[in-house]
Order: C-alpha cells, then structure tokens, then sequence
C-alpha cells in the first residue's frame, strides 16, 4: 500500500473519530449529571417524606426527629435553578416539583397554619410523592431504600449522630 493511502485512511478515521466522540462524551457527560442530581434529590425527598409522614407513622418518629427541611428545600432550588436543563431531563421533574414546592409552601406558611390546615399541608406532601410511585414516575425501591436506611444525615459530624 502506497505511503499517501496509509496516511489518508489514518486522517480519516482520526477525523471520524473526532467527530464521533464528541456527541458521545456530551452525552455521557448529561447522563453522569442526571445520575449525581437524581441521586441529590431523591436523598432530600426521602428526608422529607420521612419527616413528614413520621406523624401518621409511629415507627418513623425516633428515625426521623428533624428534617433539616430548609437545607433539603434549598438542594432542589439549587438543582432546579442552576441545571435547569439537566433537572427537566428527569422523567421524574414534575412530580419531584411538585413535592418540593408542596413542601416549601408548608414550611413557609407552617407559623400561620392552624392544626387542621397543617394536617392536610402534609397529607398534600405525602401524596404528592405516593402519587409519583403509584404512576411510576418516582423510584419506589429507590425511595424505600433510602427510607430505610434512615435520614442522610446521620452520622455527619455535628449532628450529634456522627
């Protein structure tokens, strides 16, 4: 094989190769940031969920005595305002929006809320991420492992768990 064949086929596989990789690197680079997010989100959603329904359900109440709802709330705002467009790449965006949001409406509005309106603030919240497993949209094993492991928190120093 001539010498001008063997460098014009290397030219052209390193060209087709340059321009392959680079849509594959982006998209590995999207997935990789969906999966950290994801990961994020479902941490602070299980928090939530646990601190919440530990007032219908009595075994929650010694695993989950604080939230830590602001610091939760503002991992959301974080994802869903600094990545928009990663966060709304989630199947799950809509439902996870509404827990929060849910969630945040409580906890602002909690100082002016009688018994009965906090009560039905929070039923809203639990339902908010039952009705997202029931339709598949959130992860139920992954939710269910997280629960059970407790809250992400403990064992973080200064916690008084860690």
């Amino acid at each position: 094989m001539a010498d001008w064949l063997k460098i014009l086929i290397s030219a052209l596989a390193g060209l087709l190769v340059g321009l392959l990789s680079e849509p594959l690197r982006s998209w590995i680079s999207s997935k990789l940031k969906e999966r950290v997010m994801r990961k994020a989100l479902y941490r602070s959603m299980a928090d939530l969920y646990g601190f919440f329904s530990s007032g219908q359900e009595p075994t929650r109440r010694q695993q989950y005595p604080v939230a830590f709802i602001e610091a939760n709330l503002d991992i959301f705002d974080h994802y869903s305002s600094t990545d928009t467009g990663t966060f709304y790449r989630l199947s799950e965006a809509p439902f996870i929006k509404t827990f929060f949001q849910l969630a945040r409406k409580t906890f602002d509005e909690l100082p002016q809320q009688t018994g009965i309106e906090s009560e039905a603030a929070v039923r809203a919240i639990l339902f908010s991420l039952e009705s997202g497993i029931q339709f598949g949209a959130i992860n139920s094993k992954r939710i269910s492992k997280l629960l059970s492991k407790g809250p992400s928190w403990r064992g973080i120093p200064g916690t008084g768990t860690g």
